[in-house]
């Protein structure tokens, strides 16, 4: 019984390899469309640690070993990174209830950070 079962859930999931997913078209909701990797360029030795999207379309990331908040613009591949402070070690960064970046950092006593 076991074994007929699971064979029969193999040739439920197993596919001809000619077959081809359907492509959705360029307005379907994103869950739809096909996944793709984009990589970034960011400045050398910063060490992101933790990314969290902005509210903007931005990318928001720690550049723990620099002490900053790093901001990404994906649409034009802009990067820039705002100091937070001698001793900075930021470690984790979400959007926060006020849409700010709220950082986590061992070394400071900081844990927002508004940035324009």
């Amino acid at each position: 019984m076991i074994k007929i079962a699971a064979l029969s859930l193999t040739l439920a999931f197993t596919a001809p390899a000619s077959a081809q997913p359907p492509v959705p078209p360029p307005d379907a909701p994103a869950a739809q469309r096909p996944a793709s990797t984009q990589v970034y360029q960011l400045p050398a030795g910063s060490r992101p640690h933790d990314v969290a999207p902005a509210p903007d379309g931005r990318v928001w990331y720690t550049a723990q070993r620099q002490g900053a908040l790093g901001i990404l613009d994906p649409a034009t591949g802009a990067v820039r990174q705002v100091p937070l402070g001698e001793g900075s070690a930021p470690h984790g960064v979400i959007q926060g209830p006020d849409g700010a970046a709220w950082i986590t950092d061992g070394a400071r006593t900081r844990s927002s950070a508004t940035i324009p």
